[in-house]
């Protein structure tokens, strides 16, 4: 019974659990206060970015290119929870004020091609911009992720360097860099082959421009996120190589012997059946040094 509260209230209380619970409730707050408010409020549509800049730009590019920027920063938001120190909160709840009012505009444009907007701010008559809570969420968190930047210190178990056993690590990181480039080569394939179907059917005037500046976007695109999965598994494998080089590095202390700190760990790391094992055998040739 005592073993299943604990595991309840470690859920309750684990990173994945608080961020992606805001996340929600701030999602569906926005969507609600856009699409709930029965004629309470006038309301604008904003086809451009922030504050409606670039809205002259073709809708089918700019949807898709806000799509897939947002696609690509929830990754980088997942990555970032999944390295991210349980007692750095400020950047945690900064991180997912970010990322949730960036989805609560990205759901308005991939299903009615825009988002809208309806709180209006203006001083004067020379500067007036309409917002929603989307974009309110976004600010504060930002603020937060600069004061975690601003306020965070390296704790003595913290590694200062990422790359610690490159050929290990940069093994893995090619795992991940083709298996990116492979997935994304054959989505590429059906994409294109599938807009380019569509385009020429219906005789879409420029079909050949847009699906030439689909091809240049698509090969950016690839090429981003191939890098960024070899940075990725660069990230990860540092969980597994760090440790590994901790142990090596304090072993040959001991061999050479040497004065030795005690071998310590990050939070996160792999292999941490071998502090238990560093310290066996820091205490075996202490009793050896006594004993001689």
């Amino acid at each position: 019974m005592m073993k299943n509260h604990f595991k309840y209230n470690l859920f309750l209380n684990s990173k994945w659990t608080k961020s992606f619970s805001l996340m929600g409730s701030l999602i569906a707050l926005d969507q609600i206060s856009k699409h709930g408010q029965f004629g309470l409020f006038q309301t604008w549509p904003n086809k451009g970015f922030m504050f409606g800049l670039y809205a002259d730009v073709d809708p089918l590019f700019r949807i898709i290119f806000l799509c897939t920027l947002f696609g690509f920063l929830f990754s980088l938001f997942l990555v970032g929870i999944y390295f991210l120190p349980h007692n750095r909160q400020k950047a945690l709840y900064g991180a997912t004020l970010m990322i949730s009012g960036m989805a609560g505009n990205v759901i308005d444009r991939a299903f009615l091609g825009y988002s809208i907007d309806f709180i209006p701010f203006s001083l004067g008559d020379s500067f007036a911009i309409v917002f929603n809570l989307a974009d309110l969420f976004q600010w504060p968190g930002a603020i937060l992720i600069l004061w975690d930047y601003l306020t965070f210190s390296v704790g003595p178990g913290n590694r200062k360097r990422l790359i610690v056993l490159p050929k290990e690590q940069v093994r893995i990181a090619m795992k991940f860099f083709i298996t990116t480039t492979s997935t994304g080569f054959i989505l590429g394939l059906f994409s294109y082959s599938f807009m380019r179907s569509i385009l020429l059917t219906k005789i879409h005037q420029g079909s050949a421009q847009t699906m030439g500046l689909f091809l240049i976007s698509f090969i950016l695109l690839l090429a981003i996120l191939a890098i960024w999965s070899f940075a990725i598994g660069l990230a990860i494998s540092h969980r597994s190589a760090g440790p590994l080089y901790a142990f090596e590095r304090h072993i040959n202390e001991l061999i050479a012997d040497s004065e030795t700190n005690p071998l310590i760990f990050r939070q996160g790391d792999h292999y941490r059946h071998l502090l238990a094992l560093a310290q066996k055998i820091q205490d075996h040739l202490n009793r050896k040094d006594k004993a001689s």
